[in-house]
């Protein structure tokens, strides 16, 4: 009960503080005059009010009725093509239509077009053959065709009669149907599609807009695209035929702004030069047009924000208007604006005339209380003086200062409640400014931590998409929007989420399951951490790993669910890249590791032979000197043998010394394979040093060398000299520094071979040596 007298004090309150700051005869007389003119008022405003209630109700009834049958009118109108388009499909399943036959294709389009009230009817294929049948104005058919017989290109009008018979050649037109976007649209999607809006290119003056089907055979085999063109002139017909206000009007816009139709005799097209040109809302001829176009934008910043049904007004020439904006969508693609608009005086006449009269009513009503007023105030003036002068000195501050009234009367009673309404004022001006001292500084406070969240959300190097308790999308980083192409939207269903942001499972075509997405499992209290998602938006895929995670209140309730997501595209292809090297690697190090097998199976033949043949030799000088020469041969014959098969055997076991360190330092391998690749390096090291010191004793035994020249690029050879090396230096940490005199020939003629072989046994031999430092190769020409 004291809470519902609380409002009542207050106001008292209120009131007296107001008072306190009048003279004496204005109080008396004011309640007098607010008493006629607050009922008289009052019963205005109210009727006022009501009026203008009664006028937006009507104004917006009146819009949700025109908008709701130009919505049924574009569901009923837009429809019939896809219609038509579904039957032709079905026919060409069935084998009922032949699209390569053109004869009997254009006739049973004709046939069609006599059942369904559509501007165009046709089918292309990749060739640029076309066939279709075209609606004129005045009714009459006509049968178009451009064939491979008549010659790519060259499109051949024919009149029709009652049966569809063609009657003669009309007219020969250049034309390529591939170029158009009734076909380029669908090719490009591969699914059915509405084109664009587009006029015809001998007819400007024709605006129309087609809803096309890419057709394939049971291979799925491209066949061509077949397309059922609507006039939008017929819109703008039954835009024009709806009982709107006489200064009303309605429109369809595209989210360009470009005009679809209009119920004004403007057409929504311009000619310049001959050539047609779509014309936008912000340039059409129509004011009312225009202006309702510009509140629009400076409502919401761009037509493409508008969603679901919005009203709203605005005022030009000193006159509202009521304006109600529909968005309409089809699941082709299409995504227009449904906009009324009604001026407001053409319901305000009858209102405007009651305000005038409710006007008069308390000017007079104002005239006859002031009167009485003031000749209630000479009466009572005198006694109250004292309190006026209190009443004053309460309203300037002085706290402390009441009034001293010693009276029984009402005035009396007056002073002591004025006394304690003082105080009461005084306690409640403290506790006032106290509390909205405090709420300041939590104010302040709780927008810096909002802020602070935001900057710590946008900086995260993550995408973060956050839906609340209900499962309405609540927030998206910037970082979020690229990877999904578009941010929150409200009035989402929790299933709807997977196909609204185009969530795939990896590698397949079926859309996210909604009971595996991180998200909603988050929201039932799970943790839990996927990669097989992929956002597909614009024919781009992008491959990420989601972690959903619950966010609990106070009770430990689910609140928020959040899902923090980042592109791993690179690192799955990275993976797949790893794999097939890794599975490369192990073959080369098989077959290396056998063609190394059989090097050191020759060798060690060799190796066996040579000893025999020192035994041999040996037996043989001390034998005869005859036997020494046969001796000294085969001593020739081997030296020449190992000075040959030196380099064969050196250039390869280089090169397997190298893949081996270079495999090495791939920390992907598993240890086996590190171990298997250490074991080659050693054979290998010792098969080298082997070779060495035989190659050594060689150049003592053998008695010539022969040079094979020829030529070949230098500059490449010791580049890959530089790369066999390279690691070989930077085990020891050593660098390996080659200069090149700029003067130096690119082609010389030489031993190439024994070049190499040089080069790469000084090299050798001065990284075995090098302790530290770098080593380096001068190439110069020589004087």
């Amino acid at each position: 009960m004291l809470s519902k007298l609380q409002p009542v004090k207050s106001f008292n309150r209120l009131v007296g503080k107001v008072y306190a700051k009048m003279p004496l005869r204005y109080v008396l007389i004011v309640p007098f005059i607010l008493q006629i003119c607050g009922a008289v008022g009052l019963v205005g405003y109210l009727s006022y009010q009501n009026g203008q209630k009664a006028v937006r109700e009507l104004a917006t009834q009146l819009e949700n009725e025109i908008c709701d049958r130009i919505e049924q009118h574009l569901d009923s109108y837009l429809t019939t093509p896809k219609q038509i388009n579904q039957i032709n499909l079905d026919a060409i399943e069935l084998g009922l239509l032949n699209l390569s036959d053109f004869q009997t294709a254009g006739n049973y389009f004709w046939k069609q077009m006599q059942v369904f009230n559509v501007g165009y009817n046709s089918f292309a294929n990749p060739k640029g053959e076309f066939i279709g049948v075209e609606r004129l104005d005045n009714g009459q058919l006509l049968i178009n065709e451009v064939s491979a017989k008549h010659g790519i290109g060259k499109l051949y009008v024919y009149p029709t009669d009652k049966q569809g018979n063609r009657r003669h050649l009309q007219e020969v037109k250049d034309y390529d149907p591939r170029v158009e976007a009734w076909y380029t649209d669908p090719v490009k999607r591969g699914k059915r599609v509405w084109s664009q809006i587009y006029q015809w290119e001998d007819k400007p003056e024709v605006l129309s807009i087609s809803s096309s089907y890419p057709v394939y055979d049971k291979n799925r085999k491209f066949v061509g695209v077949i397309s059922v063109d609507l006039l939008l002139s017929q819109i703008g017909k039954f835009l024009a035929k709806l009982k709107v206000t006489e200064s009303g009007k309605t429109f369809i816009l595209e989210r360009s702004g470009l005009i679809v139709a209009s119920s004004t005799s403007e057409p929504p097209y311009t000619i310049v030069n001959g050539k047609g040109k779509r014309l936008s809302a912000l340039d059409s001829q129509n004011p009312l047009i225009k202006l309702t176009t510009q509140s629009l934008i400076e409502r919401f910043g761009n037509l493409k924000l508008v969603v679901g049904k919005q009203q709203l007004s605005f005022t030009a020439d000193e006159m509202r208007y009521f304006v109600q904006v529909k968005s309409w969508k089809d699941e082709l693609g299409l995504d227009w604006l449904i906009v009324a608009v009604i001026a407001e005086g053409e319901f305000m006449e009858q209102i405007n005339a009651n305000t005038r009269i409710t006007i008069l009513l308390c000017i007079i009503a104002f005239l006859v209380a002031t009167r009485i007023g003031i000749l209630t105030a000479r009466w009572v003036i005198k006694p109250i003086l004292q309190l006026n002068r209190s009443a004053k000195k309460i309203a300037q501050g002085e706290w402390e200062e009441t009034p001293d009234i010693q009276r029984s009367d009402e005035l009396g009673e007056l002073a002591k409640s004025f006394e304690t309404m003082a105080k009461q004022l005084q306690a409640s001006f403290s506790a006032l400014e106290a509390k909205n001292a405090e709420m300041q500084v939590l104010n302040e406070a709780l927008f810096h931590n909002q802020s602070q969240l935001t900057q710590f959300l946008e900086a995260i190097p993550v995408g973060v998409f956050i839906i609340d308790a209900e499962g309405e999308p609540h927030y998206t980083n910037q970082i979020g929007q690229q990877i999904l192409g578009q941010g929150a939207i409200a009035e989402v269903k929790i299933e709807e989420l997977s196909e609204i942001y185009q969530a795939y499972l990896a590698g397949t075509d079926r859309l996210y399951p909604s009971d595996r997405l991180p998200i909603l499992r988050a929201l039932l209290g799970e943790s839990i951490r996927v990669d097989d998602m992929e956002i597909r938006r614009c024919g781009n895929t992008t491959r990420i790993e989601v972690l959903g995670k619950p966010i609990y209140d106070e009770s430990g309730n689910v609140a928020f669910a959040i899902a923090t997501f980042f592109d791993i595209t690179q690192r799955k292809q990275t993976e797949k890249l790893l794999a097939e090297y890794n599975r490369t690697l192990e073959a080369q190090v098989k077959k290396r590791t056998e063609e190394f097998q059989q090097v050191i199976e020759q060798l060690q033949t060799t190796q066996e032979e040579l000893i025999q043949s020192q035994k041999i030799a040996a037996q043989e000088q001390q034998a005869a000197v005859r036997e020494a020469a046969r001796s000294t041969a085969a001593n020739l014959a081997k030296s020449e043998f190992l000075a040959n098969m030196s380099h064969e055997l050196r250039t390869p076991l280089n090169a397997i010394l190298g893949f081996t360190q270079v495999m090495s330092r791939d920390y992907s391998l598993s240890s086996e394979h590190q171990e298997n690749l250490a074991i080659i390096n050693r054979a290998g090291e010792h098969l080298l040093k082997l070779i060495n010191d035989i190659l050594e004793m060689s150049k003592i035994e053998a008695g010539k060398i022969t040079l094979n020249c020829n030529s070949f690029d230098l500059i490449h050879l010791l580049k890959n000299l530089e790369e066999m090396l390279h690691l070989r230096a930077a085990s020891k940490n050593l660098e390996l520094v080659f200069e090149y005199a700029p003067d130096i020939p690119k082609y010389i003629e030489t031993d190439e071979n024994k070049l190499c072989q040089v080069l790469l046994n000084l090299l050798g031999n001065a990284i075995k040596f090098t302790d530290k430092g770098r080593v380096t190769l001068r190439v110069r020409l020589g004087a």
